[in-house]
């Protein structure tokens, strides 16, 4: 006989021909669909997203919201840059002064007198270096910079020009040495009616 024969197909029947090529065309998209499955890697996470990589925020160091610490040892220039004052210690809306007062009673080993009494000490440490700091943060200052000792990051004068507190910090509680910080810390407010003094004693 002519012509070619397909196994399994009635020759003659009705549709039998539209039955083999429906049969080729399934069998075609699934090997197609096997091909497109290889070519994605066919593993477990196919199709799923890349991974979104971690990046940490920026942070900026003149920031001051994030110091790691209050800024210490800051140094204030004026003009023509040369320093006229170090604060030892800048806190949110306030400067901080530490003021060794251990000292004090101690004799000096060539004349065997004490190097100082509590009211020169006060008169020396807490007002006469208060008025040269206010003065200086008032009318001559215009920027900062830190110190070698101090800590590397500071904030612009910018910052700190409208602070008006101090704070002392004395490392002593002895009696006569609190009163002659009080009398000083009373002559700064009547020099000064419109800065905030305040002192804490011991450590």
């Amino acid at each position: 006989m002519g012509g070619s024969f397909t196994p399994g197909v009635r020759l003659g029947a009705p549709g039998a021909a539209v039955a083999v090529s429906e049969v080729r065309g399934l069998a075609g998209a699934a090997a197609g669909g096997a091909l497109v499955a290889l070519s994605t890697g066919g593993g477990g996470n196919a199709g799923a997203p890349p991974p979104t990589p971690s990046k940490d925020p920026e942070v900026k160091s003149e920031d001051p919201q994030v110091r790691p610490e209050n800024p210490k040892r800051v140094d204030i220039y004026d003009k023509n840059r040369a320093s006229v004052g170090e604060i030892d210690e800048i806190a949110p809306g306030k400067f901080i002064e530490d003021k060794d007062a251990t000292k004090i009673y101690t004799p000096n080993p060539k004349t065997g007198k004490l190097e100082s009494t509590p009211q020169a000490w006060a008169r020396r440490q807490i007002f006469v270096k208060t008025e040269r700091r206010i003065n200086a943060l008032t009318t001559e200052a215009v920027g900062t910079r830190p110190t070698p000792e101090g800590t590397p990051h500071v904030p612009p004068f910018e910052e700190i020009k409208n602070i008006r507190t101090i704070h002392f910090q004395i490392s002593s509680t002895d009696q006569a040495i609190q009163t002659a910080v009080n009398t000083e810390i009373a002559n700064l407010r009547a020099k000064f009616p419109n800065w905030t003094f305040t002192a804490k004693f011991g450590k």
